[in-house]
């Protein structure tokens, strides 16, 4: 073995045992990593969590999160290490930061609440107890708003945009689980679901401008008597009333 091969075969073991060294918080790619620029007065979102708006609040604080790869923190599936654990000055590095994050993008007086809590997934948690739950009042307001919401001078676009925004809201609050058969749902959880969805199409129809009110027999027609899937119907009505929209403009 020559001189040469002897230096290359002693740096290549320097570099492993030193890799090998390498702390779980300086790795990009870890839950623990915090970057140089991200510091405790860096705005995740805006406008602050008020008390009112928790839904889309939390909906943005999640995917800012996601792409800081810290989703883990807030829901619970991160075990919180011991402090004689080697990774607890790392997760606690990460934790105080988001903590900071959460406390700087929520009104004071919300602020001054959770200052006292440590763990990020507790303030989290608390911030779902307090502003998350629905709010049967305000779940029967947005029944009323969509069953009421005419277009009136509102363009096509922007009437559909209306309930849809409200429909959303209520899903939210009212969330309906997700189909867990295998293939064929037995659970009546599609069906349930397949409801909502038809109630917010006819309630979308009825809305609708007398200007419309051929298309939207039409429309009624096609989802009463369509024999496909609920989606399969709305979409070919969709199609069937831009078409004739098209025409009569």
């Amino acid at each position: 073995m020559t001189n040469d091969d002897v230096s290359s075969t002693s740096q290549a073991l320097a570099f492993s045992n030193n890799a090998s060294f390498v702390c779980v918080e300086d790795l990009p790619s870890s839950v623990y990593y915090v970057h140089i620029s991200e510091n405790s007065a860096f705005s995740l979102v805006a406008p602050p969590l008020n008390g009112s708006n928790y839904q889309s609040w939390s909906r943005a604080i999640r995917r800012a999160l996601s792409l800081k790869n810290k989703v883990l923190f807030i829901d619970s599936s991160l075990p919180l290490p011991l402090m004689n654990d080697s990774l607890f000055i790392a997760w606690e590095k990460a934790n105080n930061i988001i903590v900071s994050w959460l406390q700087a993008v929520v009104t004071p007086s919300i602020a001054k609440s959770v200052e006292w809590i440590e763990v990020v997934a507790y303030v989290w948690c608390d911030f779902k107890d307090r502003f998350g739950r629905g709010d049967f009042i305000r779940i029967s307001d947005l029944q009323s708003d969509i069953i009421v919401l005419t277009q009136g001078d509102l363009s096509i676009s922007d009437y559909y945009t209306s309930p849809k925004i409200l429909s959303d809201k209520l899903d939210n609050m009212t969330s309906i689980s997700n189909c867990a058969c295998s293939s064929v749902c037995i659970c009546g959880l599609d069906v349930v679901r397949g409801y909502r969805e038809n109630d917010l199409t006819i309630n979308f129809l009825r809305g609708l401008n007398d200007s419309f009110s051929d298309v939207r027999s039409q429309l009624l027609i096609v989802l009463a008597f369509c024999e496909e899937d609920l989606h399969t119907c709305i979409d070919s009505g969709t199609k069937m009333f831009l078409t004739c929209q098209a025409s009569a403009s």
